[in-house]
């Protein structure tokens, strides 16, 4: 009977061995996911912090191009106690440009006139163009 009961011992050795062993792998296996999700989560606040900055970047350029706005607006209405919201002055904005670019051709378009007379023009007519010229200098910007 000693036979049997040393099998029987060797039995419950051997399967409390290989429970250790399962639980071990288990266990490693677990540490490896565990490893692997707070890598994969370092890596979401990661692009989460970018992504804030980067949003705040945005946010401050915005400000910034919003007071920057305002202050041209309060500086060619110096009369008024107040501005614009975002959305009026940004057409402001745009309604300005659009008038600077407009004088800026014409502005090309004087200075290629006044070239032209002065090359091949008659002396009469380069007198008056450059007059012309100078009176479209002196009445400046209408902005």
């Amino acid at each position: 009977m000693a036979n049997w009961d040393e099998m029987i011992d060797d039995l419950e050795e051997a399967n409390r061995r290989m429970y250790e062993l399962v639980t071990a792998q288990e266990a490693n296996e677990i540490r490896e996911d565990v490893s692997n999700v707070r890598a994969a989560l370092r890596s979401a606040i990661a692009e989460m912090e970018q992504s804030l900055k980067d949003e705040q970047a945005t946010n401050a350029n915005f400000s910034d191009c919003l007071t920057r706005a305002r202050k041209l607006w309060q500086a060619a209405h110096p009369e008024a106690d107040y501005w614009p919201d975002g959305v009026k002055n940004i057409m402001w904005l745009l309604e300005r440009l659009q008038a600077v670019e407009q004088e800026r051709d014409e502005a090309l378009e004087d200075a290629e006139n006044l070239a032209t007379y002065m090359t091949i023009g008659t002396e009469e007519g380069k007198r008056q163009a450059l007059k012309e010229h100078r009176a479209r200098l002196a009445k400046g910007s209408q902005l």
